[in-house]
C-alpha cells in the first residue's frame, strides 16, 4: 500500500498521464488496480451513492406512521416539547428535541417529518464514507458506501420517524471526529492550548448520543478507555467531565424549566430489567437470564437480521440458525481482533461498535426481535470485515486469492440490489391496493386508526380514552390530546385494575383486534386491552357500553366506561352484552346477566344465560353452581343436585357446593346421603351449618 501514499494527491487531482496510469496497472496486483480505480472515482461514487439512496428512499416512502408506535411517539413528544413546554422524558429525548424544531416550522406534517429521516440517512452515508475513506482505503469505502445506499432496510427506515437514521448519522459523525481529533492530537496538529476545547466538545457529543439511544452510553466508556490506553489522561478527564457536567447542567435545567428530573431512559430501563416487559408479575431477570439473552439475541440478530441485510436471505425471512450464528460471530471476532492489531486508527471504532452490539444483546429481551436494532451498525460491520479481508489478501503469499474479495463484495452488492428491487416492486403493488385514508395498514390497524379518528372528532375534549397506541391515536385524531396508553397488563386482579381505571378517570376505551403476527391474520390477537377490560368487568360487569364499531373484519370498537352505572337500569343489561364482546369466556358476566334477568322475573331468559355460559365454558364450576341455586329456588331439586355434583366434580374443595348438595338431598328425602355430604362440607371448612345439621339429625 506504500505506492498510494505518494500518488494520492496526484490521483485525486488527475495529475498522472494516461500512459503512467496504464504502466501502474500492469505493475500492480488486482487489489492495487481496484484501489487506483476507486480512488480516481471516489467523488463520483459518493455522489452516485447519495443520489441512489435518495431515489430508493422515495420509492419506498410510506406516508403513514408505522405500527411499532415509537415513530409516532417521537412526534408526539416533540410536539409536547415545543408547544406544551414538556421535556420528552422518554427514550431518545434528544431526537424528539431535534424533531420539535421541524414541528415549529412546518407543524405536525408527517410527510415532512418523515423526510427529515431521508436527510439524516444521507448524512449518515456521507460520514460513513468520510470515515472509511480516511481510515481504510478507497476500495473498501466504495463497497461500504454503495452497499449502504442500496440496502433495503436503511432506505426503508429513512422514510420513518424512528430514531435509527438520525442515530446512525450522529454515531458515524462522532466516530469520525473522535478518531480524527485523537490522531491529530498524537501528531501535534492541534495546538496544545486548544486541545481541551475539542475533547470538551467530544464529551458533550457523546452524551447527546446517549440521549439519542440509551445504549450509546457505552460510547462514553469505550472512548474513555481509548484515551487512557493512549495515555491521554488529561484529555480523558476533560472528556468525562464534559459528559458528566453536561448531564448535571441539563438535570438542573430540566428541574427549573420543565419540572422533571428524569434523564429520559428510566421507564425503558425498568422494562429491560423485567423478564417479560408485558408481564410485570413474571419478575425481574437474573444474571443467567442476561447471558441467555445474549445468546438468544445473537441468534436473532446475526443469523437472521444481519443475513437479511447482506441480502443472503430475503426480507421476510424469519428463522434463526445456530450454525450461522457461530460462523458470523467467528468472522466478526476475527475481523475485530485483526484490525485492532493491524490498524490502530480503527481501535476506537471497532471497540465502540463491538461494545454497542454486545451490550444491546445482553440487555434486550428476545421478544423485541427488531431488525432496526442491528441495522444501525451494518455499514461498520461490513466495512470492518471487508477491510480485514482486503488487508489479508493483499499479502504477497496469498495474492492469488484476491478474487475472493471481489467475490465477497460483489455477492453482497448483487444480493442487496436484488432484494431492494423486489421490495420496491412489492411496495408499488401494495400501493395499488391501498384505498382511502390509512390504506397502507392491514384491516386491524385501519379499523383502529378510524376509531381513533372518530374519537377525536366526536368525543369531548375532557374525555379520557384508554388505548393501546396513544401517540398513533393522537396523530389519527389530528392532535386531540385525549388518549391514554395501556401498554401492558399492569395488574392481575380486578380490584387493582378498577382502581387504576378510576385514577385515570377513564371515560372511554378503544378495543382493537391487533394481530400477533402483523403480516398474517390468525386467531391470535394482542390481548393487553382485552385482558384489562376482562378484569374490570369482574369488578363491575356492566360498566362498558357500545358507542361505535369500525370495520367488517378484525373490528375495532369505541366503548364507554361508567363505573357507577345502576345495576337496575336497562342499559346495564345491554352493557353486559358488551362485556361478552370483550371476552365471551367471562363467567362472571353470564352469572350477572342471569341474576339481572331473574330479578326482572325473566326466568327462562336467566336460564338461557347460564346455558350460554356453560356452552362457552363447560369446565367452569361457578356457572353450574349458580344455575344449581336457581334450579333449587324453582324446586327443580334433581336438576339442582346434578349441577351441584358437577360443581364438585370440577372443584372438589368447593365446600358450599357440598353443603348445597346436602340441603338438596334433604329436600329430596335422601337423609343419609345428606348427612354424608354435610360431613364432606364440614371437612372442607364450611361454616354456619349448625342449624341445618340439628334439623337433619331428627331424620
Amino acid at each position: 500500500m506504500a505506492i498510494f501514499t505518494p500518488l494520492k494527491k496526484q490521483l485525486d487531482n488527475n495529475l498522472l498521464p494516461d500512459n503512467t496510469m496504464k504502466r501502474l496497472k500492469k505493475e500492480t496486483n488486482l487489489l492495487d488496480n481496484l484501489e487506483i480505480f476507486f480512488q480516481s472515482k471516489s467523488k463520483w461514487i459518493l455522489i452516485f451513492s447519495l443520489s441512489i439512496s435518495f431515489i430508493i428512499s422515495l420509492l419506498l416512502f410510506n406516508r403513514d406512521v408505522s405500527i411499532g408506535g415509537d415513530d409516532s411517539g417521537y412526534i408526539k413528544f416533540a410536539y409536547d416539547f415545543i408547544k406544551e413546554n414538556s421535556y420528552p422524558a422518554w427514550h431518545s429525548p434528544f431526537y424528539s428535541i431535534v424533531l420539535s424544531f421541524f414541528i415549529l416550522i412546518f407543524g405536525v406534517n408527517v410527510t415532512i417529518l418523515k423526510f427529515t429521516s431521508v436527510l439524516f440517512n444521507l448524512g449518515a452515508i456521507f460520514f460513513v464514507n468520510r470515515f472509511f475513506k480516511k481510515y481504510t482505503n478507497h476500495t473498501v469505502t466504495a463497497f461500504v458506501t454503495i452497499t449502504s445506499s442500496i440496502t433495503y432496510l436503511l432506505c426503508s427506515y429513512a422514510s420513518t420517524t424512528y430514531s435509527e437514521s438520525f442515530f446512525l448519522f450522529f454515531m458515524a459523525m462522532f466516530l469520525f471526529y473522535f478518531t480524527e481529533i485523537v490522531e491529530k492530537t498524537r501528531e501535534n496538529k492541534i495546538e496544545p492550548a486548544k486541545q481541551w476545547k475539542y475533547y470538551l466538545g467530544l464529551g458533550i457529543f457523546a452524551y447527546l448520543l446517549f440521549l439519542t439511544k440509551t445504549v450509546a452510553g457505552i460510547l462514553i466508556a469505550t472512548s474513555l478507555i481509548v484515551l487512557i490506553l493512549g495515555k491521554q489522561y488529561k484529555h480523558g478527564a476533560i472528556f468525562l467531565s464534559a459528559s458528566v457536567g453536561f448531564h448535571l447542567v441539563l438535570s438542573f435545567l430540566k428541574k427549573i424549566i420543565w419540572n422533571t428530573q428524569k434523564v429520559g431512559f428510566e421507564d425503558q430501563l425498568e422494562a429491560l430489567l423485567l423478564k417479560n416487559p408485558y408481564k410485570e408479575s413474571a419478575g425481574k431477570e437474573n444474571l443467567m437470564g442476561f447471558f441467555q439473552r445474549f445468546w438468544d439475541n445473537s441468534e436473532l440478530y446475526l443469523s437472521k437480521h444481519l443475513m437479511k441485510m447482506t441480502g443472503f436471505f430475503n426480507a421476510d425471512y424469519s428463522k434463526s440458525n445456530t450454525v450461522i450464528t457461530v460462523i458470523v460471530i467467528a468472522i466478526l471476532l476475527f475481523a475485530a481482533i485483526y484490525l485492532l492489531v493491524k490498524s490502530k486508527k480503527l481501535t476506537h471504532a471497532v471497540l465502540s461498535v463491538a461494545a454497542l452490539i454486545g451490550s444491546s444483546f445482553f440487555v434486550l429481551q428476545k421478544i423485541w426481535d427488531q431488525d432496526r436494532l442491528i441495522m444501525i451498525y451494518f455499514p461498520f460491520l461490513i466495512g470492518f470485515v471487508a477491510f480485514a479481508l482486503y488487508k489479508i489478501l493483499n499479502q504477497d503469499k496469498i495474492k492469488k486469492f484476491q478474487f475472493l474479495f471481489i467475490l465477497f463484495t460483489g455477492v453482497i452488492l448483487s444480493m442487496n440490489i436484488f432484494q431492494t428491487s423486489s421490495q420496491i416492486v412489492k411496495k408499488f403493488e401494495a400501493r395499488k391496493n391501498n384505498q382511502g385514508e390509512f390504506g397502507s395498514y392491514t384491516p386491524d390497524w385501519q379499523n383502529y386508526m378510524q376509531a381513533s379518528e372518530w374519537a377525536g372528532k366526536n368525543l369531548p375534549s375532557n374525555a379520557v380514552v384508554l388505548c393501546r397506541k396513544p401517540e398513533m391515536s393522537w396523530l389519527a385524531s389530528d392532535g386531540k390530546d385525549i388518549f391514554n396508553g395501556i401498554f401492558r397488563l399492569e395488574y392481575n386482579n380486578a380490584d387493582s385494575i378498577y382502581n387504576m381505571i378510576k385514577e385515570k378517570k377513564a371515560t372511554h376505551v378503544i378495543l382493537e383486534s391487533f394481530r400477533v403476527n402483523p403480516k398474517m391474520k390468525t386467531k391470535q390477537t394482542i390481548t393487553t386491552i382485552k385482558n384489562t377490560l376482562t378484569y374490570l368487568t369482574f369488578k363491575v360487569p356492566g360498566c362498558l357500553s357500545m358507542i361505535k364499531e369500525f370495520g367488517y373484519d378484525e373490528k375495532a370498537y369505541v366503548l364507554g366506561i361508567d363505573l357507577n352505572i345502576s345495576r337496575e337500569s336497562e342499559q346495564y343489561l345491554k352493557n353486559l352484552e358488551t362485556a361478552l364482546l370483550v371476552n365471551e369466556k367471562n363467567a362472571n358476566v353470564y352469572i350477572e346477566k342471569a341474576i339481572y334477568l331473574k330479578r326482572k322475573n325473566k326466568l327462562n331468559e336467566a336460564f338461557d344465560a347460564y346455558n350460554q355460559g356453560i356452552k362457552e365454558m363447560p369446565d367452569e364450576p361457578y356457572l353450574f353452581f349458580n344455575r344449581g341455586l336457581m334450579l333449587f329456588e324453582t324446586h327443580n331439586y334433581a336438576e339442582a343436585l346434578a349441577d351441584f355434583k358437577k360443581t364438585t366434580d370440577l372443584k372438589s374443595d368447593f365446600n358450599q357446593a357440598w353443603y348445597n348438595q346436602s340441603i338438596t338431598l334433604f329436600y329430596m328425602g335422601e337423609y343419609e346421603k345428606a348427612k354424608a355430604t354435610l360431613e364432606k362440607a364440614k371437612s372442607l371448612g364450611m361454616k354456619g351449618y349448625e342449624k341445618f345439621e340439628q334439623m337433619l339429625s331428627r331424620y
